[in-house]
């Protein structure tokens, strides 16, 4: 009889932690996260919050200390839907994107010095391409570049085209010759 208060006294704690842990945001959440202010950016097959997008260009010249940003917007979004989140989650779940004002000088120093070619050869990338790759919130603030943008190498000392100081992985760099802007996006590694 002692045996099986111990094991019916184990079973309800194990319980009771169960919903205690659910409750702290470990356990399932539903379809909870839209009621957050979760979004589900469709063409990038991400979720951020709207509430999120950031101004801070102190964090955004950390990361990318190769541009001057007199200002900018930045968002983080990640690939997993929030009601599943790990606590753990695989380091390549979280993306950061950043359009930042640079001037035009710096526009123009970045292609004369910086510029990259894609791998598809053409060294310019249409609009309606770029657009689609920022998340819907900093789409706007990039500004529309009919001419087509181009690739610059604006990483870290160690991986100029691929890494960020914070060793995220760079996806996208471009610049709208002429206009005044880098629009970035990364991924961790």
């Amino acid at each position: 009889m002692p045996h099986s208060r111990h094991c019916a006294r184990a079973v309800c704690l194990a319980l009771g932690a169960g919903l205690v842990l659910a409750g702290c945001g470990v356990g399932d959440r539903g379809e909870d996260w839209v009621d957050d202010g979760w979004r589900y950016a469709m063409g990038q097959h991400l979720y951020y919050r709207p509430d999120a997008v950031s101004t801070d260009v102190a964090l955004i010249q950390a990361r990318l200390p190769a541009i001057e940003a007199s200002e900018g917007v930045w968002l983080e979004a990640q690939r997993t839907p929030p009601e599943t989140r790990e606590v753990i989650p695989a380091p390549d779940d979280y993306v950061w994107h950043a359009v930042a004002v640079v001037g035009p000088e710096q526009v123009e120093t970045l292609l004369a010095e910086h510029s990259a070619t894609p791998i598809t050869g053409d060294p310019v990338i249409d609009d309606a391409a770029v657009q689609a790759q920022l998340l819907p919130p900093l789409a706007e603030h990039a500004g529309s570049c009919p001419a087509g943008w181009v690739p610059v190498l604006i990483g870290s000392e160690e991986m100029p085209e691929h890494t960020t100081e914070g060793s995220d992985w760079i996806d996208m760099a471009v610049v709208c010759p002429g206009g005044d802007r880098v629009a970035v996006t990364t991924m961790d590694m």
